[in-house]
């Protein structure tokens, strides 16, 4: 998947710490999870302008309203400016 986005610089942002702090680690794990992570990184080791970073459950939930809206409708079918209308929204909603 990452290797078929468009964009030259790319962050990917989790809430999920132990992923990040397991990714920076570096450390070899044979688990299912750990052979995961391997292939996670040497994807990112491809791709030099990809990166990631933790955010916390808070500053991501914009993404994770989004991501459970279009679980809810996977039908309905949204122009991108609806999607910043949505975004608008949820902005706004956060900051009051």
């Amino acid at each position: 998947m990452m290797e078929e986005l468009p964009h030259q610089e790319v962050i990917f942002e989790t809430d999920c710490k132990g992923l990040v702090d397991q990714l920076a680690s570096g450390r070899n794990n044979i688990s299912e999870c750990g052979i995961l992570l391997n292939h996670i990184r040497q994807l990112l080791n491809l791709h030099p302008r990809f990166s990631y970073k933790f955010v916390s459950r808070r500053a991501n939930s914009m993404a994770h309203n989004l991501a459970h809206y279009s679980r809810e409708n996977p039908n309905y079918k949204f122009s991108f400016h609806h999607v910043l209308t949505c975004i608008q929204t949820i902005i706004s909603m956060e900051m009051s």
